[in-house]
């Protein structure tokens, strides 16, 4: 059962995640499905933490990370007011003043 929504690694000061090789049988951070020894999971580190100072993720599941991950830089990409239609605001708003005119508000 996954664990809240789906994390996404701009999300603070995390470090660079590493692949490695579970050593020993752990369950991922997210879903709690067991890592088996020996299979492939990725660990991102969590500088603030003192004792496990790291997110062991499937491979699922860090793939959902770098999926959200993905769609967060998009929206930090995009331009603003790409989609204005969808904020509802009226068209003759979105038009820009000529500077020496006079237009009456609403």
């Amino acid at each position: 059962m996954l664990k809240g929504k789906t994390p996404s690694l701009i999300g603070g000061s995390l470090g660079r995640p590493v692949t490695t090789t579970a050593g020993k049988r752990s369950p991922c951070s997210r879903c709690d499905v067991d890592i088996l020894m020996g299979e492939q999971c990725y660990d991102v580190p969590r500088p603030a933490k003192k004792f496990r100072n790291t997110r062991r993720f499937c491979s699922a599941c860090f793939k959902a990370v770098l999926g959200q991950t993905r769609r967060d830089l998009e929206q930090l990409e995009a331009p603003p007011y790409t989609n204005i239609e969808a904020l509802g605001v009226p068209e003759e708003l979105t038009q820009p003043l000529e500077l020496g005119t006079s237009q009456e508000r609403p």
